[in-house]
């Protein structure tokens, strides 16, 4: 199979299941994922369906103000932190990186 069209079709799959969770264009979705392969198949999964993509770093100083102030109410995190600060937030739903099929 061509590595094009498997990439293609994860990300149908990861788009298909984000917008199920509700997401639309001009969303803001969080991603709180360290810097590798995941994120950036989560940013194009969210940015395929017209929203914005905000990434976090999982060790930042500031993750809990940070997600307390996002108006985003989707995050996609494997991070406990980042989980925690998800639940004292606008945030309703968290869905993991295995989630999107990465």
């Amino acid at each position: 199979m061509d590595p094009g069209t498997a990439h293609d079709e994860r990300l149908a799959r990861a788009t298909l299941r984000l917008r199920r969770c509700g997401v639309r264009p001009g969303d803001t979705i969080l991603i709180c994922l360290p810097i590798g392969p995941d994120l950036f198949f989560a940013a194009d999964a969210v940015m395929a369906l017209g929203a914005t993509a905000a990434p976090l770093a999982p060790d930042g100083e500031a993750l809990d103000e940070t997600v307390a102030a996002s108006p985003a109410r989707l995050m996609i995190s494997d991070d406990p932190r980042a989980v925690t600060a998800a639940a004292e937030s606008r945030i309703r739903v968290v869905m993991s990186v295995a989630d999107l099929g990465a």
